[in-house]
C-alpha cells in the first residue's frame, strides 16, 4: 500500500495492522510531507463531516471521485520522483 493511501486508511481509522499503525504515526512525526498530508487529510474529512448532507451518494459517483483522486495523487508522486532526478 502506497503511503499516501495508508494516510487515508489511518485518517479513516480503517488500518487493522499495528506494525502499519505504528509506522505511519512515525512517519507523521518524523516527515514533514507526511504529516501536512496526514493534516490535510484530516481536515478535510472534519470539513465534509460539517458541511456535507447524510445522504449516502451513490455508489458510481463514490467509485468516480476515488479514481479521480488516485489519478491526481499518482500524477502528483509522478511530478515529485521526476522533479528529484
Amino acid at each position: 500500500m502506497e503511503t499516501f493511501e495508508e494516510i487515508t486508511s489511518f485518517v479513516d481509522n480503517e488500518l487493522k495492522d499495528h506494525s502499519i499503525i505504528c509506522r505511519i504515526k512515525s512517519l507523521i512525526d518524523e516527515n514533514s510531507v507526511i504529516k501536512t498530508e496526514y493534516m490535510r487529510q484530516t481536515r478535510i474529512k472534519e470539513l465534509l463531516k460539517k458541511r456535507c448532507c447524510r445522504a449516502i451518494s451513490p455508489d458510481h459517483l463514490v467509485i468516480n471521485i476515488k479514481q479521480q483522486l488516485f489519478c491526481i495523487i499518482d500524477s502528483s508522486d509522478k511530478d515529485n520522483t521526476s522533479s528529484r532526478n
